[in-house]
C-alpha cells in the first residue's frame, strides 16, 4: 500500500522489485515552505468548502483554471497553488475520490480510511492544509474519532511548545461543528472568516483567523500576524494573516498585494525568508 513518499508504514509490507504501489489509500505529504515537520492533508480548493463565501475560489480538475466565486473578494490560495501544479491537482482530487468511495455520510468507513492513510509518525497534522473544509457531519466525526485513537497534546515548555503524540489542527468555515462539546481535546480548531456562518463567530466569541491587506490593519485590529501556523495551534487567541498567493486582476486584493511587494513586505512563506530568519543579526 502506498502512503506518502520517504514514509514506510510500521504495518507495511516488503514489496517484492517491480512491485507498484497500490493506489488506494488517501495521501499525505510532509510540510511546506510555511510549515515544517507536519503532516498535511488537501482536498480540491472551493469544490470541498461548502462554507466559503469571500475566498470562494476553484480550480478546474483537468485544465487548472480558476473560477471564483460570484462574492469573492480575496482567491483562496490553495486555488492558486492548484492551478499551477498538475500533480497537486491529481493528489487532492484523488483524496476526494477515495473519500466519496468510503462513503461521505459514513463515520465508520471514514475514519477507518483516514486512519489506515495516516503516517505512523508523532507530530503535528495539519488538515485541509491548501484546501478542503468538513463537508459533512460524519465526515468532521471520522477526523475526531481518529484523533480520539492517535491521543496526543501540546507541552508547554520554557524552551517552547513540544507536540506529544498527534495534535490535529485545522481552520474551518463550518462553525456549527466548532460549537459542539464532544471534540477531543488534541483536535484544534480556529474559525476562518468570510463564510456563511460569520455572526456565530461573533456571537459566540470564537478563535479566529483574519485575513488583512496591510500590517497596520492587523495592528489596528490588535492582532498578531502569523507566519508559520504557530498561532492555529500552540498560541491561544485570535490572530491575522496578510494576503498573499495570485490575486483576481484590478481587484483590491490584488492591489494591496502589489503594494506589500513595493514596501518590500514579504506575505509569503517562502523557505529562503524561513532561513533567514534563523540567522543571528
Amino acid at each position: 500500500m502506498c502512503y506518502i513518499e520517504g514514509v514506510k508504514r510500521e504495518d507495511e509490507p516488503a514489496k517484492a522489485p517491480g512491485e507498484e504501489c497500490e493506489m488506494d489509500l488517501l495521501e499525505f505529504s510532509f510540510e511546506n515552505a510555511k510549515l515544517a515537520n507536519t503532516v498535511i492533508f488537501s482536498l480540491p480548493a472551493g469544490h470541498c468548502c461548502p462554507f466559503a463565501v469571500k475566498c470562494k475560489s476553484m480550480a478546474d480538475r483537468k485544465t487548472g483554471r480558476i473560477t471564483d466565486g460570484p462574492k469573492c473578494e480575496f482567491r483562496c490560495y490553495g486555488a492558486s497553488c492548484e492551478c499551477r501544479s498538475p500533480r497537486m491537482r491529481a493528489r487532492v482530487w484523488r483524496n476526494l475520490d477515495l473519500l466519496k468511495a468510503a462513503g461521505l455520510q459514513s463515520r465508520n468507513e471514514l475514519a477507518e480510511l483516514i486512519d489506515a492513510s495516516l503516517p505512523v509518525k508523532p507530530g503535528l497534522v495539519r488538515i485541509h492544509s491548501t484546501g478542503g473544509d468538513f463537508m459533512t457531519t460524519q465526515y468532521f466525526d471520522a477526523w475526531c474519532d481518529v484523533a480520539r485513537k492517535r491521543g496526543g497534546e501540546i507541552i508547554h515548555t520554557q524552551w517552547g511548545p513540544v507536540v506529544a503524540g498527534n495534535v490535529f489542527y485545522a481552520y474551518t468555515k463550518n462553525i456549527p461543528m466548532m460549537l459542539r462539546g464532544d471534540i477531543p481535546p488534541n483536535m484544534l480548531l480556529t474559525a476562518s472568516l468570510g463564510g456563511k456562518h460569520d455572526k456565530l463567530v461573533e456571537k459566540h466569541r470564537l478563535k479566529t483567523v483574519h485575513v488583512v491587506y496591510t500590517e497596520d490593519e492587523a495592528k489596528e485590529k490588535g492582532l498578531d500576524l502569523d507566519h508559520d501556523d504557530k498561532h492555529a495551534w500552540a498560541i491561544p487567541g485570535s490572530f491575522a494573516l496578510l494576503i498573499h498567493g495570485t490575486q483576481p486582476a484590478g481587484s483590491k486584493a490584488s492591489k494591496a498585494l502589489q503594494a506589500l511587494r513595493r514596501a518590500g513586505v514579504n506575505s509569503g512563506y517562502s523557505r529562503r525568508r524561513k532561513q533567514k530568519e534563523k540567522v543571528p543579526a
